[in-house]
């Protein structure tokens, strides 16, 4: 947790700092397809399948890519513009 001049930081803050937590801790799973810029699951965690896999993960792993995806799409409109 970071304090900066006192404060402590608010809920809002706190969940910021827990989805990039999660991004940080699972890009090593992802990799871009090449050309289209888009990110998908190249490995699985745990060693496992996509089935064997628990739902939580799977579904924590796919809305991160879905953010990351939403991120790539909205960088490469203001490349454009």
């Amino acid at each position: 947790m970071i304090i900066v001049n006192n404060t402590r930081p608010s809920e809002d803050e706190k969940e910021l700092m827990n989805i990039y937590n999660d991004i940080y801790q699972y890009w090593n799973l992802f990799g871009s397809d090449g050309f289209s810029g888009n990110i998908s699951l190249k490995y699985m965690p745990l060693n496992k399948g996509y089935f064997e896999t628990p739902y939580w993960l799977i579904n924590k792993i796919n809305y991160i890519l879905n953010i990351i995806n939403k991120c790539v799409q909205e960088k490469e409109k203001l490349n454009k513009k």
